[in-house]
């Protein structure tokens, strides 16, 4: 227990779907261009798995069972901002429930990745988990 209470204001998804992993690109700001995990900002009382829930069909059209989310905890992407945090969830065996994504501010094209391509990406000599992305930052919401 702390004296103040933990908030978390963000919710992202790593998607694995055939052996791949779901990423998107941001389609405005902040991080314009950048490859990000699905997910967003919570909605006022909204719990965590239930705003990852509503983000992977609002960003990818995908439907999850809450069963099929597991939780990898939660991290503060700026220690500057340690009032809010990310929680993070391992998203598997989700289905699509229609042909095209939403039409959400901020949302760019959907890329999938094999795991190969994503240890390459991840050996490059300047990747930083949480700066880069191959050549491309990755975006955490």
């Amino acid at each position: 227990p702390t004296k103040y209470p933990v908030i978390d204001v963000t919710t992202d998804a790593v998607v694995t779907c055939g052996g791949h992993v779901l990423l998107i690109t941001r389609g405005g700001h902040p991080g314009k261009g950048l490859y990000a995990l699905p997910g967003g900002f919570l909605s006022p009382e909204e719990r965590a798995l239930d705003g990852c829930l509503r983000e992977l069909k609002e960003e990818t059209s995908l439907i999850c069972t809450p069963n099929n989310l597991i939780s990898l905890g939660s991290f503060i992407p700026d220690a500057g901002l340690i009032e809010g945090r990310v929680s993070l969830f391992l998203a598997r065996n989700c289905e699509k429930v229609i042909s095209t994504v939403n039409e959400e501010v901020g949302i760019g094209t959907l890329y999938s990745f094999s795991n190969d391509e994503l240890i390459d990406l991840i050996i490059e000599p300047d990747f930083s988990i949480f700066t880069s992305f191959g050549k491309r930052p990755l975006f955490f919401h």
